[in-house]
């Protein structure tokens, strides 16, 4: 099967296919093949009730990307503030990165998991070009991310590496620029199996 790779600033990359796993949670299984430019319906990166989406190209998520999916978050101190989103999984959905995500500029988060979703990065997600980002945001009971490859930051902290599993309000690396590898509120949990790297 041949997935489409492109980086162009201002698009959205992604690489969708049809898909099957002995995981009772991919029966409805989407993998991205096509180019979207901004333009795109926010459920095309939504996995909810039961069905999931996988990501094995690249997506881009910056200052010039438009009418992306967003989510109110308040960092620390501060008041709410709209994130856009790469990737999102919520009731029970899934949603796994298998490719590149990059994050660009301010206010985006990598992958969101929302009231008992589960988004799991086995690729990499890069918010070295970012400012007050996430790499991957947990919010609420049940909901889960694991980060089995890399969550790439900028330097000047210490680079966690794989064993960490904390559940409720927590945080996992955080860089000079107010950018956070993993972020989990509200009894969400976050597993680390991979490495947070500052470069």
């Amino acid at each position: 099967m041949k997935n489409l790779k492109l980086a162009l600033a201002g698009l959205m990359v992604v690489s969708f296919a049809a898909c099957s796993s002995s995981d009772p949670k991919a029966d409805n299984a989407t993998v991205v093949t096509k180019t979207i430019t901004g333009t795109h319906t926010n459920e095309t990166f939504t996995a909810g009730i039961l069905n999931k989406k996988i990501n094995k190209g690249i997506i881009n998520i910056d200052s010039n990307t438009k009418n992306t999916k967003e989510i109110k978050i308040t960092p620390d101190g501060g008041k709410e503030v709209d994130y856009s989103i790469a990737m999102e999984a919520k009731d029970a959905g899934v949603v796994k990165n298998e490719g590149t995500i990059n994050l660009k500029g301010s206010h985006k988060v990598g992958m969101v998991a929302l009231n008992g979703g589960e988004a799991v990065n086995n690729g990499t997600i890069d918010l070295t070009g970012a400012e007050y980002s996430i790499g991957m945001y947990a919010d609420g009971k049940n909901s889960r991310i694991i980060n089995n490859k890399k969550i790439l930051l900028r330097a000047q902290d210490i680079a966690a590496k794989g064993g960490e599993d904390l559940t409720g309000d927590n945080e996992l690396g955080k860089d000079k620029s107010g950018n956070i590898g993993m972020k989990a509120i509200n009894h969400g949990r976050i597993i680390n199996k991979g490495e947070i790297i500052f470069q």
